[in-house]
């Protein structure tokens, strides 16, 4: 099998074994950023030192931090940022939380933004509520009280109960 025909199934099969790594032991995470172009080596530095001092921080042992893109644009890349680590298998959930809140962080610190170019989740939701402007969410709001706009959501970005019970769209709830 060719090189790339490889990296392509691991890279389409990889989220559908996370359950089976995690039994392992094994910790593993996608982050998608966007940044311009002058400021993008000082993110991707600054990203993979601190998730690899997070990784070693929190599990006691080295692990793995790469960096790619997904889409380039005029103005700069789209940087994927993959890191995977071995954990306490009593422990993964803490572990992978305290992991991914450093290098999430370390991202937004560098000039990263959590939204890139598609959905987000509950996960990047600190993140995003910092970033959020106010004018957006008064313009959603306003939007969706008038009945002139859906409230937004995606699939993988399920609302909350308390969230979908409101008339605010999930980019405006409560910080």
């Amino acid at each position: 099998m060719r090189t790339p025909v490889r990296w392509r199934e691991k890279f389409l099969r990889g989220p559908y074994l996370r359950e089976y790594a995690i039994a392992r032991g094994v910790m593993r995470e996608t982050m998608e950023t966007a940044i311009t172009w002058e400021r993008f080596a000082k993110l991707r530095e600054h990203v993979k030192s601190e998730t690899h001092r997070a990784i070693r921080e929190v599990t006691g042992r080295p692990g793995s931090v790469t960096c790619r893109f997904t889409h380039i644009y005029p103005d700069g890349p789209a940087p994927y940022f993959t890191w995977f680590a071995s954990g306490n298998k009593l422990r993964i959930p803490e572990q992978y939380m305290a992991i991914k809140k450093i290098a999430e962080q370390a991202m937004v610190d560098a000039g990263g933004t959590v939204t890139h170019h598609h959905a987000l989740g509950r996960d990047h939701r600190p993140w995003y509520y910092k970033e959020r402007p106010e004018l957006f969410c008064s313009a959603m709001k306003a939007a969706t009280v008038s009945g002139s706009c859906a409230t937004i959501s995606s699939s993988s970005s399920r609302a909350s109960r308390a969230e979908k019970s409101s008339s605010l769209s999930p980019s405006c709830a409560k910080r």
